[in-house]
């Protein structure tokens, strides 16, 4: 897709329940539905983001760079991630898009 940091237009959350398999989406690594092991190396991670605000605008990255770690808050491991928007090589792809909530159907609806 490309490789250009577009700024500082992220995402920010954290994970605060999660299984094995969804630690491995954001931290790499292999799972299975009792173990997790990390992975050697540096991890590259990119993702396409969809976000809904509080007034209803859908927010999507088609292309992001994902970083995560641990985090340790009022005695709860949660994953904080972080995804940080990047420009995609395919110009017909804009890297930011803003939805009205009555633009977008379910899908097979």
């Amino acid at each position: 897709m490309g490789t250009k940091t577009m700024g500082e237009v992220t995402f920010n959350w954290t994970i605060g329940k999660y299984d094995y398999f969804t630690k491995a989406e954001f931290l790499g690594g292999v799972a299975t539905a009792t173990s997790w092991k990390r992975p050697r190396g540096i991890v590259e991670i990119q993702k396409a983001l969809i976000a809904l605000t509080e007034d209803n605008q859908y927010v999507v990255l088609p292309y992001a760079n994902v970083r995560s770690r641990e985090a340790n808050t009022d005695g709860a491991i949660g994953l904080a991630v972080i995804g940080t928007m990047m420009e995609p090589d395919n110009e017909a792809i804009m890297p930011e898009y803003w939805f009205d909530m009555s633009e977008v159907t379910e899908a097979g609806s």
